[in-house]
């Protein structure tokens, strides 16, 4: 009996450690104020552009001659070498942001951080996005 409500007393206060979130720390960050200030960012989006321009150059140059079909199979191949390449070039400034996100919230204690406007419902203790900017330098 003495082991069951040990158990049972364990189980309650694991159960509360879980769920109890007054204790946790709630940070938001805008993410589109940090990227319009971030030069990673924005150079990254120029690749990404001029290879976007490139490649509708190499289409409208290669897909004269061909048929529907075979304009459409060349649309596809190089739609997926833009996005590789996107992928390629914002993966770094990703990881940049991540980490810079991430030192803010520990120098501040937090232990969620949400972006700005997708909390529903809850208190958010901090904004982080100054924080995140001054960390992207």
């Amino acid at each position: 009996m003495v082991k069951e409500l040990a158990m049972a007393a364990v189980l309650t206060l694991s159960t509360f450690s879980v769920t109890g979130t007054a204790l946790a720390a709630t940070g938001v960050v805008d993410v589109n104020a940090v990227l319009q200030q971030s030069t990673d960012f924005q150079n990254a989006g120029k690749k990404v552009a001029a290879e976007q321009q490139k490649l509708q150059e190499r289409f409208a140059k290669e897909s004269t001659s061909l048929t529907n079909k075979d304009k459409q199979a060349l649309a596809e191949k190089l739609n997926r070498q833009l996005a590789e390449f996107e992928q390629k070039t914002m993966t770094p400034v990703q990881q940049k942001l991540h980490a810079a996100v991430e030192k803010a919230a520990k120098a501040k204690k937090i232990d969620t951080v949400v972006v700005s406007g997708a909390l529903l419902l809850g208190p958010v203790d901090t904004d982080l996005t100054e924080d995140v900017k001054a960390n992207m330098k």
